[in-house]
């Protein structure tokens, strides 16, 4: 799937809240991306949470200093209109492969440990979603924070990422 198509339908999703601190619309430095990311895991629903998220996927669209990859079967079942939290989600997983790249440069471009990387943030904020409301249960994001919190997630997730998106640079 091209990330700039799903950047866009996310971009669209995604509702600027009336905040004077983010009125004059800053710009995200890399500098800030992995303490907004790590902001959006712990507090998804945060009134300025919105705001945040235009603010990096304005950084996403424009930087070339990551280069994210967004797997096809490797987040299913998101996108989808039905699965709650779903713009939110698919946000917050290139936001956490983005992270990770900045914090760790020799993975810039691999498939394998940015998709891990976006996984395991979007469970961050998945955790976060149901703690507020238990209704917004994904049963596959279950089973996949199960997979991490017994240390297989890795392997599971490494042979979907590669037959989607290949090994990555």
């Amino acid at each position: 799937m091209k990330l700039a198509s799903l950047l866009s339908v996310l971009l669209a999703c995604v509702v600027l809240a009336p905040l004077p601190s983010l009125a004059a619309k800053p710009k995200v430095t890399t500098d800030q991306v992995v303490g907004l990311t790590r902001f959006l895991e712990e507090k998804p629903l945060d009134g300025n949470a919105p705001a945040i998220r235009a603010l990096l996927l304005d950084w996403e669209e424009k930087s070339n200093e990551v280069i994210d990859y967004v797997c096809e079967g490797v987040m299913a079942p998101i996108p989808d209109d039905d699965v709650p939290n779903s713009a939110e989600l698919l946000g917050q997983f290139i936001f956490g492969s983005a992270a990770h790249q900045i914090s760790t440069p020799a993975d810039k471009g691999k498939v394998v440990p940015g998709q891990l990387a976006g996984m395991r943030s979007m469970l961050k904020a998945y955790a976060a979603f149901l703690a507020a409301d238990p209704a917004a249960r994904i049963p596959r994001l279950d089973e996949l924070a199960s997979m991490d919190a017994a240390g297989t997630l890795p392997e599971y997730l490494a042979p979907i990422a590669i037959k989607a998106c290949g090994e990555g640079d």
